[in-house]
């Protein structure tokens, strides 16, 4: 198979390689050439150079983002970091993947590079954690789902609602704004 062209768009519906593809491409991508502009049309490659540590602190963009309580944008920072829980989780898709997990967790992933904390994050079934591991909560789901939850289930456990409840607040609109967007707003109350 051909590799796709540096400059080549990707979306999930449309790319015959499917999602597992377009999740690797996506990721190699952001580790190998975060922050570069698309090379034209025909351009050739030229070695890639691995992005070091040295090279990603020159590469940090402001992110006023991380100003919002309760969430974790998964931006090219968290990509990078949970690739390897992120490729775990996409592995369960397969059915052999999902029964071997089951048989034996431990085992399971200690086939991945992950690091302690997220492989405990994956243990725990904390996905709170695993989102501030890297991991992208469309990916990390499938854990849940290996466990035989739906995504309300999934998503209700990373908050103080059941699931039921969970599901009414979503039904009425989801948590108000006010408060909720960014942690500076709160400097000034008393």
């Amino acid at each position: 198979k051909a590799p796709a062209p540096a400059n080549a768009t990707f979306t999930i519906s449309h790319h015959p390689r499917g999602c597992r593809y377009f999740a690797c491409a996506l990721a190699s991508a952001i580790v190998a050439r975060a922050g570069s502009p698309p090379k034209p049309a025909g351009a050739r490659r030229t070695e890639r150079r691995p992005a070091t540590s040295s090279t990603r602190s020159t590469m940090a963009l402001d992110k006023p983002y991380l100003d919002i309580p309760g969430t974790t944008v998964f931006d090219t920072d968290q990509a990078a970091k949970g690739y390897h829980l992120n490729q775990f989780a996409m592995s369960l898709m397969k059915a052999d993947n999902r029964e071997r997990f089951k048989a034996d967790e431990d085992a399971c992933l200690d086939e991945w590079p992950m690091t302690g904390e997220q492989k405990q994050a994956v243990r725990d079934r904390d996905y709170n954690r695993m989102i501030e591991l890297g991991g992208n909560i469309y990916f990390v789901a499938k854990i849940g789902a290996t466990d035989g939850l739906d995504y309300v289930q999934i998503v209700s456990s990373m908050t103080t609602n059941d699931a039921q409840a969970h599901a009414e607040m979503m039904l009425r609109g989801g948590r108000p704004p006010e408060g909720n967007r960014y942690r500076h707003e709160w400097e000034h109350r008393g």
